[in-house]
């Protein structure tokens, strides 16, 4: 179902959803300790609508929409608001309230500003498929979206990047998944032609097949990875990377305007998460 709005006058977006919607976009609220304009309250409406309507709301493990423009909405998962670790909610370093704005979490590389997730790859990793929505580009290369940040074995599985620099191949889109027992990089797909200053850039595991993803296309792929990738044990991180070896941090300085987990997940359903994301995020103009 498809509703048209008109100059994105919100205050009766309720209706055509079902009152779970609405309880879920109000317990959401309540858990935020924030106010949320009926812009925000219906983007959320709309975004859970979509995300039921393709039967993928409960594969997510976490979603972090970014709304409210405060620490306290920031960090909740949508999927589960509960505020507690075990519900991977973020624990926010060097933190500060210019980091929290309307087009998301405003990362600061000087600085070092980063979040935990608390949301750890573990266990046999296929159907998989982790996201970003950036709302503001990086200002410099070789800068993590999301990542691990440990320098310890069998922890980095996950990093993502709009702008990474590799000598022998220039800069480019990257997202890469490692195995947590041998750490060794199992895809390092890479697209020189998608880097991707705002929009949607995520990574995905599907029956052995990595894909790279800029807004809905596919512009890189590895195939023939020996499925299962085994977890690790650092969560990911947002706009934080540690190199298991070298110990090399990087980190970022792109505004976030959503990330997310999604498992035992298939290539259409990651068609459907990826489009209501970005519808999410453009009925924001983002």
């Amino acid at each position: 179902m498809d509703i048209i709005y008109s100059n994105k006058n919100f205050a009766s977006i309720s209706v055509g959803f079902t009152s779970a919607i609405g309880e879920h976009v109000s317990g959401f609220e309540t858990a935020s300790q924030v106010s949320l304009p009926d812009l925000q309250r219906g983007a959320l409406q709309l975004l859970k609508n979509d995300l039921d309507n393709g039967n993928v709301f409960s594969k997510g493990r976490a979603l972090y929409p970014m709304v409210g423009s405060a620490a306290s909405c920031h960090k909740l998962n949508f999927l589960n608001y509960l505020d507690n670790d075990a519900a991977y909610r973020i624990t926010f370093s060097a933190d500060s309230a210019a980091a929290h704005v309307d087009k998301g979490y405003k990362l600061a590389a000087a600085s070092s500003r980063f979040g935990n997730t608390h949301y750890t790859l573990s266990g046999d990793i296929n159907g998989f498929f982790a996201f970003a929505y950036i709302t503001e580009p990086e200002s410099a290369i070789s800068s993590c979206i999301l990542g691990a940040r440990s320098n310890t074995p069998n922890s980095s599985l996950i990093f993502l990047s709009s702008h990474y620099n590799l000598a022998s191949a220039g800069n480019a889109l990257t997202g890469r998944l490692y195995d947590g027992v041998a750490n060794t990089t199992v895809d390092g797909a890479r697209s020189a032609d998608a880097i991707r200053t705002t929009g949607l850039i995520g990574v995905s595991i599907i029956d052995g097949v990595v894909e790279l993803y800029s807004n809905k296309a596919v512009v890189a792929t590895v195939s023939n990875v020996p499925p299962p990738l085994v977890g690790g044990v650092t969560p990911v991180a947002l706009g934080a990377y540690t190199h298991y070896q070298n110990g090399t941090s990087l980190f970022s300085d792109a505004t976030i305007g959503s990330a997310g987990f999604f498992t035992d997940v298939t290539k259409s359903d990651v068609s459907v998460i990826i489009d209501a994301v970005i519808r999410f995020n453009q009925t924001l103009s983002r």
